[in-house]
């Protein structure tokens, strides 16, 4: 009676492979939301020699190089891109040198001020560009401003370059400062001052700094603002760039990735949540963390095998994320797995079958089934090693980490 009530949260599963064992590479993951465009990159021979990500709050790009180039194999192993990123940062700030009407993209922000745009010989810098006089202020924050929600993102890193000077006050100097008003989740408000400048009568300086959103917000609205009352305020060209970061990871010739570690969660309100932080281990070290850890961690580590590509999803960012690995031991070329269910990747192994089952109850047990004729047969062994998955407050998927026995056991042989 209670099933109308209640969320299924695993639903019964059963994963079955009668096949003799064969060293196949184990496909893990993918974590994060599995959105977007699906990709597969895995290695056939050598190992991953580099990875270069481009980070603007999520990933932008992922590119994996192979060390075993060779003239024979060159089109196998150029460097493979998951997103492809852009060439070049674009303003995110709309009719930012004033060609077009005040009205468009910008707007006062108080009705108790004047604004006109300026055009012709007076114009700032050498092209003489347009600016915006605001005149009859009541308050020092009275000025134009811009909503910027849909063009940044939490974890984005952002330059600001805007052309200000001020009009009256007998050549005293007077603060100029940027500022970003941020609605958070809770229709709360906070501002953010993010850089200011001095600037005399008639005297254009150019404001820069820089600026990051560091929680996913409601809007966020960007405006200049200036001098006391009486002072107008005059506002020239005006950009804000995102900035990219690149992270390089080159490994040395005896040196291979073991696991990776992250965090995935939601960049911009309504937006599915993107890969935000990344952590590569080796066998010698780990490098990272790259990006911004927060959100849901996942983590993966093998102890007898390497990764040799990457799997997932991915749109205008990294959606989600997965590995393949190569058991220890095997000089074989990876060969193409199973898709069981779920995303969920298995490997030929003795382990018959596997069966979930819940209930309303939430009793959750796991059934293995391993027939003792492929006990008797000479072949290596493959255990599981330890379960993964993601919970609520209940155990809402479950996998399994396999690893590879190279030694056989007295009693089955």
């Amino acid at each position: 009676m209670y099933s109308q009530f209640l969320e299924t949260v695993l639903r019964s599963q059963s994963f079955t492979d009668r096949k003799p064992y064969t060293m196949e590479d184990i496909s893990v993951g993918p974590w994060g939301c599995e959105e977007g465009t699906p990709f597969c990159h895995r290695i056939n021979n050598g190992r991953i020699q580099k990875l270069t990500l481009l980070y603007e709050g999520g990933f932008k790009s992922l590119t994996v190089k192979n060390a075993a180039e060779t003239p024979d194999s060159k089109k196998t192993h150029q460097p493979t891109s998951v997103v492809k990123p852009q060439i070049q940062p674009a303003n995110i700030i709309k009719n930012s040198d004033f060609r077009q009407s005040i009205g468009a993209h910008w707007r006062k922000r108080s009705d108790d001020c004047t604004v006109e745009v300026i055009s012709g010989s007076t114009g700032v810098g050498s092209d003489n560009a347009n600016y915006v006089i605001v005149s009859k202020r009541r308050h020092f924050s009275r000025s134009i401003e811009q909503d910027i929600t849909g063009e940044v993102c939490a974890g984005g890193l952002y330059e600001v370059s805007a052309f200000v000077s001020v009009r009256g006050g007998n050549g005293r100097e007077y603060e100029m400062s940027a500022t970003v008003k941020i609605e958070n989740m809770d229709h709360s408000f906070s501002y953010l001052h993010i850089g200011s400048v001095f600037v005399r009568e008639l005297e254009w300086k150019k404001l820069e700094c820089c600026f990051q959103l560091n929680r996913v917000f409601r809007r966020v609205i960007f405006y200049i603002e200036g001098p006391p009352p009486n002072i107008d305020l005059r506002i020239g060209p005006v950009s804000i760039l995102p900035v990219t970061r690149q992270f390089v990871v080159s490994l040395d010739q005896d040196e291979y990735f073991i696991g990776i570690t992250g965090h995935y969660t939601r960049i911009q309100n309504g937006m599915s949540e993107v890969i935000s932080s990344l952590t590569f281990l080796t066998n010698r070290t780990e490098y990272g963390p790259y990006g911004s850890k927060e959100g849901t961690f996942f983590s993966f580590k093998t102890s007898n095998g390497e990764i040799i590509g990457f799997h997932g999803t991915s749109g205008n960012y990294l959606n989600s994320i997965g590995c393949h690995v190569k058991p220890s031991g095997s000089s074989m070329p990876a060969v193409k797995e199973k898709k069981v269910k779920d995303s969920i990747f298995l490997l030929d192994m003795f382990l018959l079958s596997f069966h979930a089952f819940y209930s309303l109850l939430m009793f959750f047990f796991i059934v293995f089934v391993l027939p003792e004729t492929l006990l008797c047969r000479p072949l290596a062994l493959r255990k599981i090693g330890e379960f993964f998955g993601r919970s609520g407050i209940y155990l809402n998927a479950v996998g399994v980490h396999i690893e590879c026995l190279h030694e056989f056991p007295t009693e089955v042989l």
